[in-house]
């Protein structure tokens, strides 16, 4: 008797497939590193947009390398913190002091898990995640308040 198959059912990964798809992953930090050091200015503005479509793998190694400090031209308070303060229903607007929101936007240049962060604004996390992941969280939550009794 022979084996009817399923047409829904996907076709088994050969293992070409499998050692391509390996070799695709093991390369993607020399891939990411090199579009950084060959093409700093497209690596800069793929950076910036946080609406870009990326391959997982590619978007796993970017955050790493920016969470190990290698920001590759991305300057966090320009792209990531308005992003962040829209989660919490603000913008840069909502402050009056600029010295204070020069404090804030400092604070975001130096921090150590901007590649964590730049992951989580290309995905649309919500405020609630960046209460335990951002260094300005509760900066932002007082402005919020202060702007809501207003």
């Amino acid at each position: 008797m022979t084996p009817t198959h399923d047409r829904q059912s996907p076709a088994p990964v050969s293992r070409w497939e499998r050692f391509c798809e390996r070799c695709y992953a093991v390369s993607m930090s020399r891939v990411v590193r090199e579009l950084s050091l060959e093409a700093s200015e497209s690596y800069q503005a793929l950076l910036e947009d946080l609406k870009a479509p990326l391959a997982p793998a590619f978007e796993r190694e970017v955050a790493r390398r920016l969470d190990a400090g290698d920001r590759g031209g991305l300057t966090p308070a320009r792209t990531l913190m308005p992003e962040v303060m829209a989660r919490f229903g603000l913008s840069p607007e909502s402050y009056d002091d600029a010295r204070e929101l020069a404090v804030l936007a400092r604070r975001c240049n130096r921090c150590p898990v901007a590649g964590q962060c730049w992951r989580a604004a290309r995905h649309g996390t919500g405020g609630e995640a960046y209460r335990a992941l951002c260094p300005n969280a509760s900066a932002f939550e007082r402005q919020a308040a202060a702007v809501d009794r207003a």
